[in-house]
């Protein structure tokens, strides 16, 4: 599962991305340089009586980070414009008894949409038409609007991939003279995406795109009205079909409880909308008399495009780097009302794109654009020059030799002969990514990259923080990919030269547990059944958490851990024994619930139900919600009869939103979840 997520965050970051554009005798956009950069800015400007013409540069305050700034030209905008029309062919999210089968595509009508939009655009300007669906799909690629399409067959009713579709569409580069907006027609709901909303805010924030999205709720009302019927008609008011999705609903049994307008998990309209405000557009939503309609909104938005300003300006008095806060009034004039991007990024010296200016999206490594060559070292490295982190991840995960590319990192000369240790963190990223992956000998690739850099981030005067830290970012990278043939050495390495680290030790008893999670046994030739961890394994590793167990850091999840060991190999007075007691040791919150989840499953082997019971509440009380918890606490229950809350809880496991993360499906993967956390240390270190 974890493989196929990194899969699809490489896909979603190289997904329309197109090759570079032929720019022709255009001339190049604003170029950042000290002093002069020029900002240029999209603006319309409203009366009470429409759009308001005729203004020139003094008439316009432009106030950039809190300081005013001089406009130095202020004319009429006559740019040709490029449409990405983004389409939700998504099904019923909710789901109802009736399986009705639904041709989501065909009320979507994507190509007739597309149509009434080619019909209200110029023929300079151009249009593309993307679906979102389980993926998000480019069904027509970015073409004049007088040009001939071609119906395709489209796929929908899936989940909403809502998120991705936004975050793809946004990185598309733009040619410098001309303009991209995105329009998205939605049900207003993500089911399915890999990005979060933290990630649509942030690109949008560095996007060329001027983004609108249109909430389309009529399937969803349509929906809830089947519900209500069954739950009236037929008294099934629990949802029985994809309740796997991450949507809130009501108590179950109550069907008003069930259909509510409130906010729920997936509908995010004001994060949503602010993200869109931020680019410069909007987030449209139905009123009690009005539901939005795409092809109306795109005819108000080109309109006012058209019927507006292109406003330049000097950055004068404010720091370069980072994000500028923008405001556009007009003088003398403060009932009109101004629409216009709200701020724009620029990246630090050493992170800045070729060509950046207030409209400047995201770089991303040539393997990254679709179509381009493979990345290479070169590639790789400019990118992380400049801090495209994103970028470098999703060309390693899509690159079709990985190993190929690894072995050039191993093989090749140092990047940065004058910052090693960026080198060093570089050569981490790269031998990360070899060891998620599942071809034929690209891990081992990855090991050898490790092993390498053991030797050459050595300080002369002995280990130093960033070394011990370097050692604990890669043996985290290898609890997640679970190799521990791979790890074992490498952990072991590592506490030669930092022997008091106690994340590593914990890292070393880890990774010779995962060596069995279960045991196996050969019963019978091409048979196997799981049993517990062979002799060696049980009779070495508790002395490897006892180690751990001596570190305050530690002791909690090395006490859990050696518990759940004890516990595999029914030793269930050493799991107790383990984890009672007043004075146990405090620990973060994962440790916390793996100890109480392991201390309730050994009190129900130890015929102490009661405990037991306390001990699983006590685990939903530090992660609310955790299915293995619920699922041991509803067993538990429904073993002694207690058939009510057992069964309010089976619907509660059924019902419950899928973005929380249990602490315990993750086991097996260690210390991986601060992975990314200290990556991110780790790269400032190496600054």
């Amino acid at each position: 599962m974890n493989r196929r997520r990194v899969a699809a965050v490489a896909v979603l970051l190289t997904l329309l991305c197109a090759s570079a554009i032929g720019r022709g005798q255009q001339q190049p956009p604003p170029q950042f340089r000290a002093n002069t950069d020029v900002v240029t800015l999209d603006v319309l400007v409203r009366s009470g009586f429409g759009p308001v013409g005729g203004l020139k540069p003094a008439d316009l305050l432009v106030v950039d980070n809190g300081v005013p700034q001089r406009v130095d030209s202020v004319e009429n905008s006559t740019m040709p414009v490029d449409v990405s029309v983004l389409i939700d062919l998504s099904g019923w999210t909710m789901g109802a008894w009736q399986n009705e089968p639904r041709d989501s595509v065909s009320e979507a009508d994507p190509f007739g949409k597309l149509g009434q939009i080619r019909a209200l655009l110029r023929p300079d300007d151009r249009v593309r038409l993307l679906t979102i669906d389980d993926a998000v799909t480019e069904v027509l690629p970015m073409q004049q609007a007088t040009a001939s399409v071609v119906e395709a067959p489209l796929k929908g009713d899936g989940l909403a991939a809502l998120n991705d579709a936004l975050v793809a569409a946004m990185l598309r580069p733009v040619e410098p003279n001309r303009r991209h907006f995105v329009f998205a027609f939605t049900k207003g709901l993500d089911t399915r995406s890999v990005v979060d909303l933290s990630a649509v805010s942030e690109i949008a924030r560095r996007s060329d795109a001027i983004v609108h999205i249109v909430e389309d709720i009529m399937p969803l009302m349509k929906e809830q009205e089947l519900q209500v019927c069954q739950c009236v008609n037929a008294s099934i008011c629990q949802p029985t079909m994809r309740f796997f999705l991450p949507v809130r609903r009501g108590p179950m049994g109550v069907c008003g409880g069930l259909y509510n307008d409130g906010p729920r998990d997936g509908r995010h309209r004001e994060e949503l909308g602010a993200a869109a405000a931020t680019t410069g557009g909007g987030y449209h939503i139905s009123s009690v008399l009005q539901i939005p309609d795409l092809l109306r909104t795109f005819k108000e938005t080109i309109d006012a495009f058209r019927q507006g300003y292109v406003v330049r300006y000097t950055p004068q008095g404010v720091k370069r780097e980072g994000w500028h806060d923008i405001t556009v009034t007009v003088a003398n004039h403060p009932s009109y009302s101004v629409q216009a991007r709200r701020g724009y990024w620029v990246e630090s010296a050493t992170a800045a794109a070729p060509s950046v200016s207030a409209r400047s999206a995201p770089s991303m490594p040539a393997a990254a654009a679709r179509g381009s060559a493979p990345a290479t070292v070169e590639s790789l490295a400019d990118a992380y020059e400049r801090g495209d982190y994103p970028g470098v991840l999703a060309s390693l995960a899509a690159s079709p030799d990985l190993g190929r590319l690894v072995r050039s990192v191993r093989e090749g000369n140092t990047r940065w002969p004058s910052a090693p240790r960026r080198d060093a963190v570089f050569a981490l990223e790269v031998a990360s990514a070899a060891l998620r992956s599942d071809a034929p000998g690209v891990a081992e690739e990855g090991q050898k990259l490790l092993v390498q850099y053991t030797t050459l981030i050595r300080p002369a005067l002995g280990p130093d923080e960033f070394e011990c830290a370097w050692y604990w970012t890669a043996a985290t990278a290898l609890q997640g990919a679970i190799r521990p043939a791979i790890a074992l050495p490498f952990v072991k390495r590592a506490l030669e030269r930092c022997p008091d680290h106690p994340r590593l030790q914990l890292g070393l008893a880890i990774v010779t547990d995962q060596q069995w999670p279960t045991g196996v046994q050969q019963a019978a030739p091409n048979t196997a059944f799981p049993i517990r961890p062979p002799t060696p394994v049980v009779r070495d590793l508790p002395a490897l958490y006892d180690a751990a167990m001596a570190f305050p850091e530690t002791a909690l999840e090395a006490r859990a851990r050696s518990a759940w060991l004890a516990y595999r190999v029914e030793n269930y007075t050493r799991a107790e024994t383990l984890l009672s007691g007043p004075n146990m040791p405090g620990g973060d919150r994962v440790a916390r619930y793996l100890a109480e989840v392991v201390r309730g499953k050994t009190l129900t082997a130890l015929k102490r139900p009661l405990e037991a019971e306390a001990a699983f509440r006590s685990a939903l009380v530090i992660v609310p919600g955790a299915q293995s918890a619920r699922v041991a606490l509803m067993s538990l229950l429904l073993s002694r009869g207690e058939r009510t809350e057992a069964e309010e809880l089976a619907r509660a496991v059924t019902t419950a939103a899928d973005d929380l993360v249990d602490p315990w499906w993750a086991y097996w993967q260690g210390d991986n979840r601060a992975f990314g956390a200290i990556l991110g240390r780790l790269r400032e270190m190496a600054q």
